[in-house]
């Protein structure tokens, strides 16, 4: 019961917690909601204003590029004293035409729409246009600005519809002057019209306002001669007086709102125009419907030179996208919350109700478990020991190479110690039943190490004649050796090399390497393995080199890989350098493989010097270290 007790109690404590916990986030949940909203809109603002404010500088800086093109046209073509013909008192027709016929020249040339010169009343006696239908010759531009900045001696500006050509221009006037008196003035008209074609394919709008606030270029044409605020009485006199516009119809855009953000920028309220007929887009996705409002981001700045302002006008469509969004992951999350909570809550009530039938059981349930745990574990161990037979049945197949290669041997050795008892040869009979005890032995030890995998001990590294364990792979090799006649170079020394490390899986290293080595030269007709070995500071290392294909790429990548194959199906199963590298690291050595640059490749396997005693311990096999060479142990066999 005390038990039961505890365990009502926690449950008490948890559905307390959760319910005050669902009830805080039930009441947080509006101001999470606004706060989202806030912070979302800020953001989705500081976005917009960074790329319009890029987009924006990069407007700006290529109108300055395109108005200082032609800003020292005018003052070059005054100084040119073929235009001051037209004040010589013998000036002829031809003169006249000349002049004409030169400013349409420079005209061509320079790119500019009109090039014309006024008198010193303002009127106009040659111009590039001289052979329109609407030429400027004969017209009358005093009441112009540019006219009136020119003749006072400085570069004349302005911007305006032109009262004869009705197209927009920006104006640049420079005095013609002859021993320091003013003739009259150069005029070099250039056309804007053409910057909006690039801003129209924009996602922006662009705008240019002049002093007053009216538009005079825009990205979207229903724009043109509409003012950011209304005029006052006295600015559109002026503006008429000027006759700036001609006679367009000025008014205010129609802003439903606006709310400044800083000197530079505000949030406006546009009620939609209709745009007119010939500049209706065809695209679906861009038409909108009359009288629908859209909010921007206006961003102006000045470009005092030309005494403009520059805007762009991004449309905050997007943010309303961005709050929904993250609105919507917001009440998922909260959805998600409660739901969670509504979950726990009821499973809460039913580990209750658990709690409430298992009080009866539970001694009874204690008694079952500790029976189970018994018989669970009688089950385990069978099961372990059945997992060691199952292993031991894989490795019956590689128990079986291991054996038979000893076994052929020992069949080799004991008819030939039959024919050397038959012949009376009672020396080399002894030497053919010696080496059958070795591989008896060795046989043994092979035996030995399966016996330790059996039973999971743990089989410590000794000290190892490295020469030996690669000789007896040689030996066990032997018949195959001498079927493919392949050539075996032993370079290796005579003395023991000692090591740590166990001979039978040194052994089944270098048998796997040997093997691999013959299967590359088996198409050679003069196949060769060398064996060398090489001592550096802390190490030994055994180089086998054959002269075969090598390997490609890949195979030098993937040669240690498990069940990596090169050979047929049928021929191998790719474990045997796989398992010949685990042995090796286990023995803290190395493998590598490189291809010789003559044909072939070359393996290196690299074991530490041991740290030995003075007095060297007994390898653990029975090879003396001035044993013949492997050429001499076969060739008794």
């Amino acid at each position: 019961m005390n038990s039961l007790t505890a365990e009502k109690s926690i449950f008490i404590r948890r559905h307390r917690a959760l319910l005050v916990l669902s009830a805080a986030m039930l009441v947080l949940s509006p101001p999470l909601i606004f706060k989202t909203i806030s912070y979302t809109r800020t953001t989705a603002l500081d976005d917009i204003r960074e790329a319009s404010s890029h987009t924006l500088n990069l407007v700006m800086e290529n109108l300055r590029g395109e108005l200082a093109r032609y800003r020292a046209l005018p003052h070059l073509l005054a100084s040119d004293p073929t235009y001051r013909k037209l004040w010589d008192p013998e000036k002829t027709p031809s003169d006249e035409r000349a002049v004409n016929l030169l400013l349409e020249k420079n005209r061509n040339i320079t790119g500019a729409l009109d090039l014309y010169i006024m008198d010193r009343n303002g009127l106009t006696i040659a111009a590039s246009n001289w052979q329109s239908k609407r030429t400027f010759i004969g017209k009358n531009f005093g009441f112009r600005p540019y006219f009136q900045q020119a003749m006072q001696g400085s570069l004349g500006r302005y911007f305006a519809l032109g009262t004869t050509s009705l197209e927009r221009g920006y104006y640049f006037s420079w005095p013609i002057r002859q021993q320091g008196k003013i003739l009259g003035v150069m005029v070099c008209k250039i056309r804007v019209g053409q910057f909006e074609t690039g801003w129209q394919t924009g996602k922006n709008e662009i705008i240019v306002t002049d002093r007053d606030g009216i538009i005079f270029l825009s990205s979207k044409p229903q724009w043109l001669f509409h003012s950011l605020m209304p005029l006052d009485a006295t600015s559109l006199k002026r503006i008429r007086a000027d006759r700036q516009y001609d006679k367009a119809i000025l008014r205010p855009l129609d802003i439903v709102a606006r709310k400044p953000l800083d000197a530079h920028a505000s949030l406006i309220t546009l009620q939609q125009m209709r745009a007119p007929n010939t500049q209706i887009r065809k695209a679906k996705n861009q038409r909108r419907r009359f009288g629908q409002t859209v909010e921007y981001l206006q961003i102006g700045r000045d470009m005092k030179t030309a005494g403009w302002q520059v805007h762009i006008l991004a449309a905050t469509n997007s943010i309303r996208t961005r709050i929904w969004r993250n609105v919507l992951v917001l009440l998922a999350l909260l959805f998600g919350f409660f739901t969670g909570a509504a979950l726990l809550l009821e499973r809460l009530r039913r580990n209750r109700e658990l709690i409430a039938l298992q009080s009866g059981a539970r001694i009874e349930l204690e008694q079952r478990v500790e029976e189970r745990t018994r018989e669970l574990k009688k089950t385990q161990r069978e099961l372990i020991q059945a997992g060691k037979l199952a292993a031991l049945g894989k490795l019956s197949a590689g128990l079986s190479h291991e054996l038979n290669q000893p076994l052929a041997a020992i069949r080799s050795y004991a008819d030939n110690a039959d024919i050397f008892l038959q012949r009376g040869e009672t020396e080399p009979a002894r030497s053919n039943l010696k080496n059958i005890g070795e591989l008896i032995d060795r046989m043994a030890r092979i035996i030995r190490h399966l016996r330790t995998y059996a039973s999971k001990e743990r089989v410590e590294a000794s000290p190892t004649d490295l020469v030996a364990a690669v000789r007896e792979a040689l030996v066990l090799l032997h018949h195959r050796i001498k079927t493919q006649e392949a050539e075996i170079i032993d370079h290796l020394p005579e003395k023991a090399i000692i090591v740590h490390g166990g001979l039978v899986r040194l052994q089944q290293v270098f048998v796997n390497i040997i093997s691999n080595a013959l299967d590359a030269i088996a198409e050679q007709m003069h196949g060769r393995v060398v064996l060398e070995l090489e001592e550096t500071a802390d190490k030994y290392i055994v180089i086998i080199r054959d002269n075969g294909t090598g390997l490609s790429s890949a195979e030098l990548d993937r040669v240690f890989d498990p069940f990596y194959s090169t050979k047929d199906v049928g021929e191998g199963v790719g474990l045997g350098l796989s398992i010949s590298y685990g042995i090796i690291t286990q023995f803290g050595g190395r493998i590598s493989v490189a291809n010789v640059p003559g044909g072939g490749a070359i393996f290196r396997v690299a074991l530490p010097k041991p740290d030995l005693p003075e007095k060297i311990p007994a390898p653990d096999h029975e090879y003396e270290t001035g044993h013949k060479s492997a050429g001499e142990d076969i060739a008794n066999v």
